[in-house]
């Protein structure tokens, strides 16, 4: 470990100054990444303008899911939220999650993308994000 810090900061970069440093990064965009390619283009075109304005950029991609309704896990969990249908006359007790759209969409994962800048470049960075906004 202690070799890996050494070698950080030997190098001299930027990005590792700032973890080395624990110096944090300013969040200047968090955006849902999309299924549609212009959301995704202009995403992109977000990055490359900061990039142009001469801001050091770092991107990071995670998933996130809204919510875990008590009652959709399993049975281990706790108490499970079911849901009483009749076929052919008889009862039959399924889990909601499986007939509920709303509960299926917040369980469902969000590809998440987060813009990152040096801190020393957010200044330039809030300058080009309102040169955007105003487009």
């Amino acid at each position: 470990m202690h070799a890996r810090l050494h070698l950080a900061r030997e190098k001299g970069g930027v990005w590792s100054r700032r973890i080395l440093d624990r110096e944090p990064a300013k969040l200047v965009l968090r955006e849902r990444v999309g299924l549609d390619q212009p959301e995704n283009f202009l995403a992109q075109q977000v990055v490359d303008a900061l990039k142009h304005a001469g801001c050091r950029v770092f991107t990071r991609h995670s998933k996130q899911i809204f919510t875990k309704l008590a009652g959709a896990g399993s049975a281990t969990d706790g108490v499970r939220l079911m849901c009483e249908r009749r076929v052919l006359g008889r009862p039959v007790i399924e889990p909601v999650a499986a007939h509920s759209d709303l509960l299926a969409a917040f369980n469902r994962p969000i590809d998440l993308r987060h813009t990152y800048v040096l801190r020393q470049d957010a200044a330039k960075a809030a300058g080009v994000m309102e040169g955007l906004h105003a487009i």
